[in-house]
């Protein structure tokens, strides 16, 4: 990469933002997003900090706004690894059935991995229920109190 003077382009920016993101919500060290991607160390510290800075204007925002959000995030994380186990499992069985086909013995560590990634979908499935079945801490508390308003109009 050439190295330039001063701030990139619209266009560059916005490149440079979506080719650091991924490492930044990996939570990986601005250093070493630095050295995969060849970017200048204060440019990758830059975004970095500029999105640290979000997330905690962020935080400052309403609790139960915020909870919700972030439950958001992190179901569409869990929906995007359940995405790629199950990629990973449709190849693992293809492999399992071109051996089937060949009338060949199905190698063990194909049994063993397509178990591996069945437990690893139903732990994700699990995890994203805790997500989307347990209700938000505002759900609960609205809940809590229309059960006590119940409670005290009904005697």
């Amino acid at each position: 990469m050439a190295l330039t003077m001063g701030r990139p382009p619209k266009k560059i920016e916005a490149e440079i933002a979506n080719k650091l993101r991924p490492y930044f919500e990996r939570n990986l060290s601005a250093t070493f997003a630095a050295q995969k991607t060849g970017h200048n160390i204060k440019t990758v510290c830059n975004y970095f900090n500029k999105w640290s800075q979000e997330i905690t204007e962020s935080e400052n925002k309403d609790f139960f706004a915020r909870e919700i959000q972030e439950r958001q995030s992190i179901v569409l994380a869990l929906d995007n690894l359940l995405s790629e186990e199950h990629k990973i499992l449709a190849e693992l069985q293809s492999e399992v059935q071109a051996y089937r086909d060949k009338h060949k013995t199905i190698p063990k560590t194909f049994t063993s991995s397509i178990q591996y990634c069945i437990k690893t979908i139903i732990e994700l499935i699990a995890n994203k229920a805790q997500y989307t079945l347990v209700p938000a801490s505002s759900e609960a508390l609205e809940q809590f109190l229309q059960e006590r308003l119940g409670k005290t109009n009904g005697k």
